[in-house]
């Protein structure tokens, strides 16, 4: 899911949808995402030390960072979801507005005609937006790495087993 979403249905909504239109679906996706990362991460802990439970044998280093994957996992999730998305999406949405008020975002893609948002408010708004954006693409790679271990560390097992 992580990779799809990241890699390919953000870049591809991107490149073919009118900019608004695309901000008001990725409004709506993006926290489902995060809540659904969350869920995911935190049922993949408790599975995986329910399971660890039940050996009597001493946890393995790689046990304990299939865990750790999951747990950042989990904490990028978390952060993105109650954090970074609302700030990131309350400035988009007010981009927008100055944006509509200028009469530009129904092109497809970045804005053609950057003349007339040159002021410094839509400045102001872009540097915020693209420093809270820039964080929260940082953290979701981050849980989409902390993923990876963990299914590193499946892989490996079903195979040696």
């Amino acid at each position: 899911m992580q990779a799809w979403v990241i890699g390919v249905a953000g870049i591809v909504m991107y490149l073919n949808m009118p900019r608004h239109v695309f901000g008001h679906i990725q409004s709506k996706l993006w926290p489902l995402f995060y809540c659904l990362g969350s869920g995911l991460s935190l049922l993949g802990i408790l599975t995986n030390t329910a399971a660890m439970n039940t050996t009597a044998k001493k946890n393995s280093r790689e046990e304990i960072q299939q865990v750790s994957g999951l747990l950042m996992s989990l904490i990028c999730c978390l952060l993105n979801a109650f954090l970074l998305e609302p700030r990131g999406t309350r400035l988009w949405m007010a981009r927008f507005d100055y944006e509509q008020k200028q009469g530009y975002g129904q092109e497809v893609g970045p804005l053609k005609n950057k003349e007339g948002l040159k002021t410094k408010r839509y400045k102001e708004l872009t540097d915020k937006f693209a420093r809270v954006h820039g964080c929260s693409s940082i953290v979701t790679v981050f849980a989409f790495v902390g993923c990876l271990v963990h299914l590193g560390y499946l892989t490996h097992h079903l195979v040696s087993t």
